[in-house]
Parts: structure tokens; C-alpha cells; sequence
């Protein structure tokens, strides 16, 4: 039979590891998830500095030929589409407006609202099916 002391010994680190994987590391270590430490996809936009585009948006956009200035144009003066937006959504809020472009283009962007910084989700054109490559 195994002494008391020994029995701490072995018992202790196998509560520990237990705990890691059922709390999960990231609590039991006090970080933030993983999707929350990463930083910017893409750069912030030089023009607007408050936005910041994930890859798929930058994609979204060049295939549709959709600018930043229009994308901003779209946060600030398109209409919210609360069917296709998702107050509760995590980790940031997202708010899906609608809108025309310079060039015509009826788009649905989706924003997140991430505090200080307003993500671009995606770039859809409501009239006109895309062929594009984004993952």
C-alpha cells in the first residue's frame, strides 16, 4: 500500500491535467481564446483606420471590385438589414448594412463591432452572382 505523502504525490498532478482538459487551457491559464489573440488578417485600411478586413472580406471585395471608401460609405449611410444581422453574435456583435455603391452595385456588407475597431466580415452583391475563389 502506497504511503500518504505518496499517494499526494501521484494524485495532485493528475488532478491538475484532469482539470486542463476539462476547463480547458486557455481558462485555467487566464488567456483570452485563441480567435481573440490573433491580430489583424489583413492590415488596418490606411484611409480608414478604424476598419480592419479579414482575408474573405479583402477577397469579397476584389472580386466584386467594391473599394474601402465604398465600404465605408456603406457603414456609415446603409440601412441595417436586422434579418441578416446578429446582435448577440461572439465575439463581437455584427450588423449587416445595405447599400449602393459609386458604380451601382447593391451591396450587403457585415460588419462586426469589435469596440475600437469594426471588423469587415464580407461583401456581398445583392444583384449579381460573383465567380470568386475565396475559402
Amino acid at each position: 500500500m502506497l504511503s500518504k505523502n505518496l499517494r499526494k504525490v501521484i494524485w495532485v498532478p493528475l488532478v491538475a491535467v484532469a482539470a486542463f482538459f476539462v476547463i480547458g487551457k486557455d481558462k485555467l491559464a487566464g488567456s483570452k481564446p485563441a480567435a481573440q489573440q490573433q491580430g489583424p488578417a489583413t492590415p488596418y485600411s490606411k484611409e480608414h483606420p478604424y476598419f480592419y478586413y479579414t482575408k474573405h472580406a479583402r477577397c469579397r471585395m476584389e472580386c466584386r471590385h467594391v473599394s474601402e471608401e465604398e465600404v465605408a460609405e456603406i457603414y456609415r449611410e446603409g440601412k441595417v438589414n436586422r434579418a441578416k444581422s446578429d446582435p448577440g453574435d461572439k465575439p463581437c456583435p455584427t450588423i449587416a448594412k445595405e447599400g449602393y455603391s459609386d458604380d451601382g452595385q447593391h451591396l450587403r456588407i457585415v460588419f462586426a463591432n469589435c469596440g475600437q475597431v469594426i471588423k469587415v466580415i464580407t461583401c456581398i452583391d445583392l444583384e449579381k452572382d460573383w465567380t470568386c475563389d475565396c475559402q
